[in-house]
């Protein structure tokens, strides 16, 4: 009974098999392991199990095997034996496999759940129990749907859209802990697949950006409280320079106008000092009225469109209005790139941030009595970054190194006129247009501006 009469998948000759045991090939089964197949075979006639046994090379081999009694001489078994090495190294693979998936969602440093199609909880990372257990320190086993009840239909929903094969993800979503503590939640949720490439259940990742949003809201509101804040000191800001502004040509009007009336109630009015009286009150009026103008350009800018421009022709074009305005006379040195491309800006947007600098720079020499007053600008081309580069140099008193860091905010001035918004309002139309706008102040030698601008094409 003991003898064996197997095909030979163990190597071994059949001769030499007829001389051996099971338990000369058994690799793994204790005698008394293999004393009950025996019995059991005696007992009911049959028997079935997975065993390993050694082949003659000494490499073991899995097998499963049907015995059956032999009813025409009960001394004699028929055993079938089928190879089933290969799905025994599937199946240690596979746990090897779910055990470092669970090792490695039990350690997860966000939250992650593994669930059945029932959505029965497979396995949980202490992330998941700690920010999602509802008290329980193991849910393994247990129904998610009991750990919350109250889950919305929407949520549930989900799950089975999972279960159908989607993949969803949200990265912000809130949520209300049982004591009604509103939490915010970045999660997924996937379908697994099981040894037999069907969906087995879900994984949930949820990681709890409750702190981070909680964060972000303070800082939202103390952004809000100072862009309050920011109003209210534009707002005064405003006011004080609108009231400084216009207080000087109103009284200058006031003046005139007085002036005029007196002139007026004259035997015989010399009409040619009234003439004067009155060009110099429609001074005064324009030179209000475009410090308005400046103010309102500044708080309400407006989008205009923009056009392929050529730099080089506005700079001529601005440079005759420049002189037009002005009583100095100063020299001009044109560095001029020939064949430079178009750049792409609205046409009065670049004549007034132009215009702005170049009054600048001539009011900076006439206060300051230059002797040969003059003006370099200079275009040329920043091959590496595709732009158009402007400088514009005066032989000015130029910048002093305390005015620097404030030379460009709105209401900053050194001039004895003027509400300090020209340079605030020219960086901010530059900038519209992906250009850039700096100084570099060279103290007792000038200043001078540079102004970038990207290509049309």
């Amino acid at each position: 009974m003991d003898q064996l009469s197997s095909p030979s998948m163990m190597g071994y000759s059949r001769e030499e098999m007829l001389n051996m045991t099971v338990r000369d090939l058994e690799a793994n089964e204790t005698p008394e392991e293999t004393e009950k197949h025996l019995e059991k075979i005696r007992d009911l006639g049959y028997d079935r199990f997975e065993t390993r046994q050694r082949h003659k090379l000494g490499k073991l081999v899995d097998f499963e095997v049907s015995v059956s009694r032999s009813d025409i001489n009960g001394d004699v078994n028929f055993a079938f034996f089928r190879d089933i090495t290969e799905r025994k190294r599937d199946e240690d693979a596979l746990k090897r496999s779910q055990a470092q998936l669970k090792a490695f969602v039990q350690h997860a440093p966000i939250g992650i759940a593994m669930f059945d199609r029932e959505m029965n909880y497979l396995v949980t990372s202490g992330r998941w129990i700690q920010q999602y257990g509802q008290g329980h320190t193991d849910l393994t086993g247990l129904n998610h749907y009991k750990v919350y009840p109250d889950i919305s239909a929407e949520r549930k929903s989900i799950h089975q859209r999972a279960l159908a094969g989607a993949t969803l993800e949200k990265n912000e979503d809130t949520w209300f802990k049982s004591d009604g503590t509103k939490q915010w939640a970045r999660w997924a949720v996937q379908p697994w697949v099981d040894e037999r490439a069907q969906i087995g259940g879900i994984i949930m990742y949820a990681e709890d950006i409750t702190t981070q949003k909680l964060f972000e809201l303070g800082i939202q509101d103390r952004r809000k409280d100072m862009e309050h804040l920011q109003k209210i000191q534009i707002a005064t800001q405003t006011t004080a320079a609108i009231a400084h502004e216009l207080n000087q040509p109103l009284l200058s009007i006031a003046s005139y106008s007085g002036a005029a009336l007196m002139l007026m109630q004259a035997e015989a009015p010399n009409l040619e000092r009234l003439r004067k009286i009155i060009e110099k009150n429609e001074k005064e009026a324009l030179r209000a009225g475009r410090s308005i103008r400046e103010l309102m350009d500044y708080l309400n800018q407006k989008d205009y469109p923009a056009q392929d421009i050529d730099l080089n022709d506005e700079i001529l074009n601005v440079l005759n209005m420049a002189r037009s305005e002005h009583d100095l006379q100063f020299e001009t040195i044109l560095r001029l790139n020939d064949g430079l491309p178009k750049v792409r800006i609205n046409r009065m947007h670049l004549q007034k941030v132009l215009l702005n600098l170049l009054s600048n720079g001539i009011e900076a020499m006439q206060q300051a009595y230059v002797p040969l007053p003059s003006l370099i600008v200079t275009v040329r081309t920043k091959q590496d970054e595709n732009v158009a580069h402007l400088t514009l140099q005066d032989n000015g008193p130029g910048i002093r190194q305390e005015d620097m860091h404030r030379i460009f905010e709105p209401f900053f001035t050194t001039k004895a006129k003027g509400i300090g918004m020209g340079l605030a309002i020219s960086r901010s139309l530059i900038e519209g247009y992906s250009g850039q706008l700096w100084v570099d102040p060279q103290p007792d030698a000038g200043a001078t501006f540079h102004l970038t601008l990207p290509f049309a094409t």
